[in-house]
């Protein structure tokens, strides 16, 4: 039972290894090239293969073992409600990832998490800390009178 175990940790990396290379070669293969027979890897079952439509993601597709894939259904009937929108001269909308696109600001589209910025800003100077600490100070005064200054 313990020689099981120990396998298991090999079998397990070999399992990840073999399946982000699947992975891998599906993202950057050249469609126009046939696959060469002796590169792909074989999965002893389809719910290990990450391109089979079992993989996708949806819990349908899992239980009925990618024999009913909701995706392009879902697209068909996307496409034809945005037919209909265009027909009476409203814009299409918007896919997922550009409403949320939208709903974010400018800052937060460029800039992006657990990525490390590192900006270069010129310090003020004295004399526009001073200026500003004076602005403030007549702004928070009542009735804009002029407040006692501490210096």
């Amino acid at each position: 039972m313990s020689d099981k175990f120990k396998n298991s940790g090999s079998w397990v990396q070999n399992y990840f290894v073999s399946r982000g290379q699947e992975f891998c070669d599906a993202e950057h293969r050249d469609p126009s090239q046939p696959m060469p027979s002796g590169q792909t890897t074989q999965f002893r079952s389809r719910y290990n293969d990450s391109n089979h439509p079992v993989s996708s993601g949806f819990l349908i597709a899992l239980l009925y073992g990618g024999a009913i894939n909701p995706m392009p259904r879902r697209k068909t009937r996307r496409d034809r409600r945005n037919r209909r929108r265009v027909a009476t001269c409203r814009r299409p909308s918007l896919s997922r990832r550009d409403r949320r696109n939208r709903r974010r600001g400018i800052v937060r589209r460029i800039l992006q998490e657990d990525i490390l910025y590192f900006f270069v800003v010129n310090l003020p100077t004295q004399a526009e800390i001073q200026q500003s600490v004076d602005q403030l100070e007549h702004l928070m005064a009542p009735n804009g009178a002029p407040a006692p200054t501490s210096t």
